[in-house]
């Protein structure tokens, strides 16, 4: 089949019809502005019909994808397989890829959470390093379906039953686009086959054990037999309406915040005594927004705080603790203030993944296998400083301290070769004096200092040509 007749073959079994128009309209911005975007592609069929689908839908967009595939190592070689197989596609396609393997350290984490923030680990600072803001990810409409029963089977709120949406903004800019979301898993099996392509099958999602897959294997098809209906679109149709809904509660909220001045740290309850809860949460949760409150916050603890009629508060997350001051009004205070230097904080970090600092940034710690390529990279300085460093790792278990900085701290920076302070080396990289103390240490098990973030790296983690593992470590700032 030649690839015109295959992009033919997946157009008309998935539509861009019928796809989500916030999704057509995001994809033809992204057109328009060619920009980078990112594309996860385990070599599963769904993935693989995204990555299809994509380049069906816009053949010109090649040449701004970059598919970003993830060995989480779980399988043994059955995992090699997968990733061996998604670069043999991309190839193919003619398609960048860039992928990275998990490092098998002893003792590690193996939960499907663990798993998601490792995956993730390695997906957000690839982006940052090719320019995109936008990741397309092949979830489909089986996917919300199980969502949609795992999550009222832990008492979820309107916005947790609509999830996962089509187009999804987050508070740093980035979104997460997923065009596949309303067709069934059978369709766009349905749609590999008639195109001619092939998929890895991953044997471990017919394993009941994970609730996602009880719900899938178990649940489901018994609830078929018994469904006179296609249940999946039945339920489509029930998350349809509740999204209607949100959108609905969201605009009424959106005409209250109209007429209210959000900037100020202290919120009048008379402005939304006559408005419903589901409306009043929604005020709350836009002014807590424009306070710069960029952790994400549940319903549940605006509800906590609402139900305090005679006053008290309610810690929001690490940093911010919502009052209510009788009937009156709600102050939002820091438990971390602005000014507040976090010394003393430390943490010891023995594993991939992501630590969230007090003041709502993000430190991304990754154990890769080094190449030649990256080597060079390194060493020619192509590291960003102030966003992340490649340091050398003499074993995957090696471990790191992390800590805010102690005053007299020095230590030789690379390519340099005398010691200086940290206090002299952040001057001249012009640091600003309130970020000196807020930004994150990373020390060596040997207590040396190993980078700040804005600081060139220090000489003993130097790269040296032939090293197996490197440390790669990204600071997130928004």
């Amino acid at each position: 089949m030649t690839q015109s007749e295959s992009a033919y073959a997946i157009l008309q079994n998935l539509p861009p019809s019928e796809v989500s128009d916030s999704v057509n309209q995001h994809i033809s911005g992204l057109l328009e502005s060619h920009k980078p975007l990112a594309v996860a592609v385990s070599g599963g069929a769904d993935s693989v019909a995204l990555l299809l689908w994509l380049l069906s839908y816009s053949p010109p967009m090649k040449d701004q994808l970059t598919v970003m595939h993830f060995n989480h190592a779980t399988r043994g070689a059955r995992s090699d397989e997968d990733e061996a197989f998604v670069k043999d596609l991309c190839n193919k396609l003619g398609v960048r890829c860039v992928t990275k393997k998990r490092a098998k350290i002893s003792g590690g984490d193996l939960s499907e959470s663990a798993l998601r923030e490792a995956r993730f680990a390695f997906i957000k600072p690839a982006m940052i390093e090719i320019g995109a803001t936008t990741l397309f990810t092949g979830h489909h409409l089986s996917d919300r379906v199980e969502t949609l029963l795992m999550r009222i089977s832990r008492g979820s709120g309107l916005n947790g039953l609509i999830a996962p949406q089509p187009l999804q903004k987050f508070r740093d800019g980035t979104f997460i686009a997923r065009p596949l979301i309303k067709f069934s898993k059978q369709k766009i099996v349905s749609a590999l086959k008639s195109a001619g392509q092939n998929w890895k099958e991953d044997a471990s999602n017919q394993e009941n054990t994970p609730y996602r897959n009880y719900i899938r294997n178990i649940l489901l098809p018994g609830w078929k037999q018994r469904c006179s209906q296609d249940l999946e679109h039945a339920l489509e149709t029930t998350i349809n309406q509740l999204e209607e809904d949100s959108i609905a509660l969201e605009k009424w909220a959106e005409n209250i915040c109209k007429d209210i001045d959000l900037r100020k740290r202290e919120f009048p309850l008379d402005n939304i005594q006559n408005a419903p809860r589901a409306v009043q949460q929604r005020v709350i949760l836009s002014w807590l927004n424009q306070q710069k409150v960029t952790e994400e916050i549940s319903f549940q603890k605006i509800r906590e705080v609402l139900d305090l009629q005679g006053g008290g508060s309610v810690n929001l997350n690490p940093k911010h603790r919502l009052s209510r001051v009788k009937k009156d009004y709600l102050k939002l205070e820091n438990l971390v203030s602005d000014n507040e230097d976090f010394l003393g904080t430390q943490f010891v970090f023995k594993n991939t993944g992501t630590l969230f600092f007090p003041n709502g940034k993000k430190l991304s710690v990754e154990i890769i296998e080094s190449t030649p390529q990256l080597i060079v990279s390194v060493q020619a300085g192509k590291d960003d400083p102030s966003q992340r460093v490649h340091l050398s790792l003499h074993t995957p278990d090696d471990e790191l301290r992390i800590t805010f900085r102690s005053p007299g701290l020095s230590y030789q920076p690379l390519g340099m070769s005398g010691t200086k302070s940290v206090r002299d080396a952040m001057m001249d990289r012009k640091v600003p004096s309130i970020e000196r103390n807020r930004l994150p240490t990373v020390l060596n098990n040997k207590g040396e200092l190993l980078w700040i973030p804005g600081l060139i790296p220090a000489e003993v983690g130097r790269v040296k040509t032939g090293m197996k593992w490197l440390l790669r470590l990204t600071y997130i700032a928004s």
